[in-house]
Order: C-alpha cells, then structure tokens, then sequence
C-alpha cells in the first residue's frame, strides 16, 4: 500500500474571477474589500465548509484558502481565529496582479516529499463535504494505478437555504473534482475547468449514488441554482451530521414541495436570461 500525504485542498475565497461564458468579472463588486459579500461569504464558509473540513476522518491533508490581500484587517483576524480551529487551514493572502494558479503551483512544489503522488481536490468556499470525503480519496489512491487520472464523486446533494429545499443531485462534472500527478511536473485542480477534466484525463467514478457533498444553493449565488424535479426532490433528509455540520432540517409539506418543482424551472430560465442575454445562451446551446 502507498503512503498518502501529498494532498491539498485548494479553495478560492475573495479573489476575483472571470466568467467563462462571458469573459467579464463574475461579481459586479470587488469582492476582496465588499464588506457585505465578505460578511455573507464568512458566514456561509463558518457554517458550512469549515465544520464539514473539520470532521474529516482522514486528518492527512492541508487545506489552502486563497484570500486577496485586500481583505479588510477585521477578516483577517476572523481567519486566524478560523486557523485556530482548524489547523490544516493554511491561508495565502494574493496581490491581485499575480498569477494565482502559478503562485499555488510553487507552493505545492516547495511543499512536496518524494514518497507520494500528488493530490489537489477542488472546494469551493460555500459547499461542504461528506466526512469520509478524503479518507476515500486517499484510500483509493492506496490501490489505484501509478498514472495520472482524475477521481470524481458523481452524487451529492443541492442544498436551497431560502427554501429548506433538498435535490438529489447526479453531476459527474461537478466542482469537488481530484486530480492525481505523479511524476516532476506539478499540475493542481486549479489547472483545469472542472467541466472539462474528465476529457483530458482517465477519470474514475467514486461512491455512485453515494452523497458525498453539498452545493449550497443560497441569495448570493450568481451561477448555480437547485435543479428540483419530481425525481430528485429528496423529503427525508433531517440532518446534516455525516457532513459535520449542526444544522437541522425539517420536511417541507407536500404543497409546498410541488410548488417549489412546479415553479423551479420557470425562475432558473428567468435567471439565465437575467446574467446572460438571450445571444450568450444560443451561443452556449450551439456549442454543446
């Protein structure tokens, strides 16, 4: 068996970033000073990413949070009370002209033993993951094939916060991919678009219908929104405890779980049509 050590989990918290679709800032605000973003954002990471990154039952990891160094002093404190809590959290603080996939490239370098692959998983700083997440990773790394490739958990859920509502979600091209290298060339997770990996690299499906994460659908989402269909409306989940989190919740009534499916579909077309203009849609629908 292969000792694993080598991983990282990497997660963007305040820097700011390109839509893929349109080129343009994700965010109308600058998201390294907005103090209503911030204080939304930490609240969704304390709630959420953090306890579930906690409770992981594999302790061999570390965690980098990528801030921009313009965050305010206040956060910057709250972080190093967060570091306190969590002491795989190592957070790199980024001036906005460097090139951040380059600098976390040379930090994993600087960081690596030659005993191991290396492991990236990708986290965003809203979602959280299952407490046996990166236990399976590892310990499937343990018995894989010496070659890069990517490992992927298919199932987890979609989580609506305004609503309470809860989707069973299948989404093989979801955003808490893994990437395995072996050899002297560093290449991380942050390398590639997450809807695109598993074409470029041998890909292997994890714990199918296994719920191993949680999108956390909420107000400040630009993005994602909840896919909530008849066939993965899911109406028995009452915790969120196998993900480390303190958080109950309380089954929907039958009326107000089929208004939701009735009228879901209608407002993430309207969403759409909102961030992205009729012509940037047909152009993405031409595409595929």
């Amino acid at each position: 068996m292969k000792e694993v050590t080598n991983h990282f989990i990497i997660t963007r918290f305040n820097l700011q970033m390109k839509n893929e679709m349109t080129s343009k800032a994700i965010d109308q605000i600058d998201v390294s000073t907005d103090e209503d973003y911030l204080r939304s954002r930490f609240d969704l990471f304390l709630k959420y990413t953090v306890p579930s990154v906690n409770s992981q039952t594999r302790k061999e990891f570390e965690w980098l949070v990528l801030f921009s160094d313009q965050t305010p002093t206040h956060y910057r404190k709250e972080i190093e009370e967060i570091k306190n809590r969590c002491p795989h959290l190592s957070p790199i603080f980024l001036n906005s002209k460097i090139n951040y996939k380059e600098f976390v490239t040379k930090y994993i370098k600087s960081k690596l033993d030659n005993k191991t692959p290396l492991i990236t998983t990708r986290l965003d700083n809203d979602d959280a993951i299952r407490n046996d997440f990166i236990q399976k990773i590892q310990k499937s790394v343990e018995t894989l094939e010496e070659k890069d490739q990517v490992l992927i958990f298919p199932d987890g859920f979609q989580y609506e916060e305004k609503t309470g509502a809860i989707a069973n979600y299948c989404f093989p091209e979801n955003h808490f991919s893994t990437l395995i290298c072996y050899g002297e060339e560093v290449n991380t997770i942050l390398d590639y678009n997450h809807m695109e990996i598993s074409k470029l690299y041998p890909t292997i499906f994890l714990e199918k219908s296994k719920a191993m994460w949680i999108e956390v659908i909420h107000d400040n989402n630009l993005l994602n929104r909840i896919y909530y269909t008849l066939e993965n409306a899911n109406n028995t989940v009452q915790d969120f405890r196998n993900f480390g989190l303190c958080i109950s919740i309380n089954k929907l009534s039958k009326v107000r779980q089929n208004l939701l499916i009735l009228f879901n579909t209608p407002k993430n077309i309207w969403r759409l049509f909102k961030q992205y203009g009729i012509k940037k849609i047909g152009e993405r629908m031409l595409k595929k």
